[in-house]
C-alpha cells in the first residue's frame, strides 16, 4: 500500500472535505480525488458520501481510521530515528503581541539554547483568526489569551494574567487611579475591533462610560502613543509593566473589576502526531509556566511610576 494513499485519507477524516484536504496537503483536488477511488478499490467501500458542506466518512472508514494512523505514526517514529533529536528546522508561533512584549525574547533565547538548529519564527495573531490560522498551519503553535474552542484544537492553560493601567501623567495621588478620576481622564484603546474593550463591557453594565480619545489594534506602541498626553491605557498586566518600564510610565490596578483570564498554549490535534513539535509545545508550556508563576505584575500587589 502506498503511504501516501493513508496521508490522504488521514487529511480526509480530519477535514471531511476534499478541497481542505487538498490543501492540507499541498496537492491538487484531483489528486486527492484519484486516491479516494484507488482507497475505494482497495476497501471495497465507498469510504466517504457527499453531505452538503462536505464529506461524510462511512462506518467503515471510522473502522480503519486507528489503524491508519498507527501506520502512520509508526512511519514518523521510524525517520526519528534517522534524525538528530534537535534537528527541527523552525517553528512558526502565533502570539498576540503583549505576549511577544512580556515574553517573545525569552522564549527564543530559551529555544535557541535547547533546539540549537531551530528558528523560530513570530507571527501577530488576535483570538478571533487563531483557531483558522492554526489549522492551516499558517503557524504551528498559538500562546495567548484562550477562549479557543474548536475540537480540532489541542489547548493547554499555562497560568493566569489580569490587567493595569498606564499613563505617562501619574494618578492625582501617586498611587492609584480612582474611578472617578479614571472615568474623567481620556483614554486610549486597544482593541481588535477598535470600538469596545474589556473595560467598555464591564461599564456598559452599569450604565457607565468612559472616554476614548483614539484607538489602536496592538499593544505593541502603546507607550509611544501615550507620550505628550493625560491618556489611560488598560492592558494586559504583562505587557504593562514591560512598557511602564520602557518608557517610564506610570502603572496602577484598574479601578474597573475587571476578571482575570488564563493564558493558554494551542496546536493542532494533527500536529501531536510530530514528535518535535509536541516537544517544542512541552517546552515552551514549562518555560512559560514558570514565567507566569514568578511574574510580580500578574497580581499587583503595588503601583509605581518609572522615573
Amino acid at each position: 500500500m502506498d503511504l501516501n494513499l493513508f496521508k490522504i485519507f488521514d487529511a480526509l477524516i480530519e477535514e471531511e472535505n476534499a478541497t481542505r484536504a487538498a490543501v492540507k496537503l499541498g496537492i491538487s483536488q484531483s489528486a486527492v480525488s484519484a486516491a479516494l477511488g484507488r482507497l475505494r478499490d482497495v476497501y471495497r467501500d465507498p469510504l466517504f458520501v457527499r453531505v452538503k458542506g462536505g464529506l461524510k466518512p462511512t462506518s467503515r472508514a471510522i473502522e480503519i481510521k486507528p489503524y491508519v494512523q498507527d501506520v502512520l505514526n509508526a512511519a514518523l517514529k521510524s525517520l526519528e530515528l534517522s534524525q538528530d533529536d534537535k534537528a527541527i528546522g523552525f517553528v512558526k508561533l502565533g502570539m498576540s503581541d503583549d505576549i511577544e512584549i512580556a515574553y517573545g525574547a525569552a522564549i527564543i533565547k530559551a529555544l535557541r539554547e535547547e533546539f540549537p538548529q531551530i528558528r523560530p519564527i513570530i507571527k501577530q495573531t488576535f483570538s478571533d483568526v487563531t483557531s483558522a490560522l492554526l489549522l492551516d498551519k499558517s503557524f504551528d503553535i498559538a500562546i495567548g489569551s484562550g477562549g479557543l474552542s474548536n475540537s480540532r484544537l489541542q489547548r493547554q492553560a499555562v497560568g493566569q494574567s489580569c490587567y493595569l493601567t498606564i499613563s505617562e501623567v501619574p494618578a492625582d495621588n501617586g498611587i492609584a487611579f480612582t474611578k472617578k478620576e479614571f472615568l474623567e481622564r481620556e483614554h486610549l484603546l486597544i482593541s481588535s475591533g477598535g470600538l469596545v474593550g474589556a473595560v467598555d463591557e464591564v461599564l456598559n453594565m452599569t450604565g457607565e462610560r468612559r472616554k476614548v480619545a483614539a484607538s489602536t489594534t496592538h499593544f505593541a506602541t502603546t507607550d509611544l502613543l501615550l507620550a505628550g498626553t493625560s491618556y489611560i491605557a488598560t492592558i494586559p498586566a504583562h505587557a504593562a509593566l514591560v512598557l511602564a518600564q520602557r518608557s517610564g510610565l506610570f502603572y496602577s490596578d484598574c479601578p474597573v473589576p475587571l476578571k482575570p483570564y488564563p493564558i493558554e498554549l494551542s496546536l493542532s490535534k494533527t500536529s501531536l502526531r510530530d514528535a518535535n513539535r509536541v516537544r517544542i509545545f512541552d517546552f515552551i508550556s514549562d518555560l512559560l509556566r514558570n514565567f507566569l508563576r514568578a511574574d510580580p505584575p500578574l497580581m499587583p500587589k503595588h503601583r509605581q511610576a518609572f522615573f
